[in-house]
Parts: structure tokens; sequence; C-alpha cells
């Protein structure tokens, strides 16, 4: 009997995948709380997204997913510590959005180089804004830009004295509630119309509303 529960245990060992960190997995919730996300992605644990790893809001996951949705994500770590796989979409999601926004704007012409690290806070994290500002000095960076609002990137352009583009997605946008907004170095586009009333009416001159962008080509194929 032994023999055959050590076959099974074989058997289902290899029937399940085998991932690494950084690796992209398919997956299908099982489970969603307002903070977290469960998927079962075909390993022996089952991989998680917590709010922090979906997006930059404080959001309920249960107004966005439900269970049988299917997912990709990328893995963070193959053990949380728990038992688990802990795996982000948002920042899988961000990737995509960057490559395309890289072709956009070399097809205007403009050399791109994107910056991967992150901080560890988007309002405070010096030592983030420190190497930022070296990187802009050493390789002659001329403008920035990002998707969403980031009042750290936005403290090291000012400080460099260079453009800050930010196009916002994210309605409220509640990085937007800093100081930094009234910084001159920068343009912040934000579809939301009355959030971009709102905040010109507290002084704020360098806010301007712009519908949400699309990808032509890719509507074109459609």
């Amino acid at each position: 009997m032994s023999d055959m529960n050590n076959e099974f245990e074989q058997l289902l060992e290899e029937s399940l995948v085998t991932i690494h960190n950084g690796e992209i997995v398919e997956g299908t919730v099982i489970s969603v709380k307002e903070d977290e996300i469960v998927l079962n992605i075909g390993y022996k644990a089952d991989g998680i997204i917590t709010r922090n790893e979906y997006s930059n809001q404080p959001i309920d996951l249960t107004t966005v997913v439900k269970e049988g949705d299917t997912m990709k994500a990328r893995v963070l770590k193959v053990n949380d510590g728990e038992g688990q796989v802990l795996l982000t979409y948002k920042r899988l999601a961000m990737e995509k959005s960057n490559e395309r926004i890289k072709e956009a704007f070399e097809k205007m012409g403009h050399e791109v180089i994107i910056y991967k690290t992150e901080p560890k806070n988007y309002r405070i994290d010096p030592r983030f804004k420190s190497e930022l500002k070296k990187y802009i000095r050493s390789n002659g960076i001329t403008l920035m830009f990002t998707s969403n609002y980031f009042p750290v990137v936005a403290d090291a352009c000012h400080e460099v004295n260079i453009p800050y583009i930010s196009w916002c997605y994210d309605s409220p946008l509640v990085l937007t509630f800093s100081k930094t907004v009234f910084y001159p170095t920068n343009f912040i586009f934000i579809f939301d119309s009355k959030m971009v009333a709102d905040l010109q009416n507290l002084g704020v001159k360098q806010v301007f509303y712009m519908p949400m962008a699309v990808n032509p080509d890719r509507l074109n194929k459609l």
C-alpha cells in the first residue's frame, strides 16, 4: 500500500508545474477577498495577489475580480514564508503598458530608456530619489514620463530641473494629494475632468484634462 501511495505522490508531483521568481504564470481565481486574490496556478501551492500588488489604489478587489476569472501575473516569490506563491498583477500590466508607450515615443523620434527600479514608497523614498537624480544626470535625461503620478519622481525631476510628464489613468488618484503637484516642472494629464477642475481650483497650474488614450494600431486590427 505504501508503494502505491509513493507512486501516486510521485505522479502528482510530476503533474504539477515548476515555477521560478520572475516567471509569468496564468491561473484561475478560486477565492477573492477585499484585499487578496487567490489563484490556482497548477503548482503545489496557490498563488496570492495582494491588493498592493494588484493596484496602487486602495480598491476593493471583490469589485474587479470574481471566482472563475483567469489572470496572468508575474511571480515575485515562490514561497512567501507561508508556503504560498506571491504574485504581482500590476507590475506585469505596467511592463506591457511601458512597452507600448516606449513604441509610441520612438515613433515620434525620441530615444527612450525605461528606468526599472521602483521606490519602496511612492511619496517619500530618499534613497530612490538620490539614485534617480544620479541616473538622470549621468545619462543626460531631458524628460521623465510615468503612467500615473508619483510624488517621489516629481521631487527628483524638480530638483534636477527637467520636465516630468505623468499620464494618469487611476481615479481618484490619491497620490496627487501632495504638495509636489505645485511644481512648475510637472505636466500632469488626467482623464477625470472633475478632478482636474478640483486641482486647478486649489491653485495647481500644471494639471490638464486629457481623454483616456488608446493604441490606434491595436484598434485598427479589430
